[in-house]
C-alpha cells in the first residue's frame, strides 16, 4: 500500500516526514455503521468508552480535533 494515498496521515519517507492531505469530514453521520460490537471480548476490559461527538468547542493545543 502507497501510504501517500491514505488521506490524514503523517508518515516518514527517506527520513523526512510527509503530511497527507486530511479527509474528506463526513456530512452525514448516519451513513456510518454501528460498532462491531460482537468482536469486541468485554470479559478482557474492565470498560470501554465510545465518541459520539466531533470534537468540542474548545482549543486545547494537545487535542487533534481542536478546531
Amino acid at each position: 500500500m502507497d501510504l501517500a494515498t491514505v488521506p490524514g496521515i503523517l508518515y516518514r519517507k527517506n527520513g523526512a516526514v510527509v503530511k497527507t492531505p486530511p479527509p474528506a469530514r463526513l456530512s452525514d453521520l448516519d451513513a456510518l455503521p454501528l460498532p462491531a460490537y460482537g468482536k469486541i471480548q468485554y470479559e478482557k476490559y474492565a470498560g470501554f468508552n465510545m465518541i459520539t461527538s466531533r470534537g468540542c468547542p474548545y482549543l486545547c493545543s494537545f487535542c487533534s480535533v481542536a478546531p
